[in-house]
């Protein structure tokens, strides 16, 4: 499954817009990895770093769209 890795206020911004609408704006400042397809990822982690570890947990994990 592809992955892509958000950083940056402008790519953050997007992603709060249209597929996080309701999460706090302090991820501005953060990244985010989206699984699938961009325009309709199946997961999103979110983290408060704008350069996460793979050992870092992300803040929020949002389930698949399938639970």
């Amino acid at each position: 499954m592809k992955s892509t890795l958000l950083t940056g206020l402008e790519d953050m911004e997007w992603l709060l817009k249209v597929h996080l609408p309701n999460v706090d704006k302090s991820y501005l400042t953060g990244s985010a990895v989206l699984f699938g397809n961009e325009d309709s990822p199946s997961r999103i982690r979110l983290y408060k770093t704008s350069s996460p570890t793979i050992w870092d947990d992300p803040e929020i994990f949002i389930m698949d769209k399938e639970g």
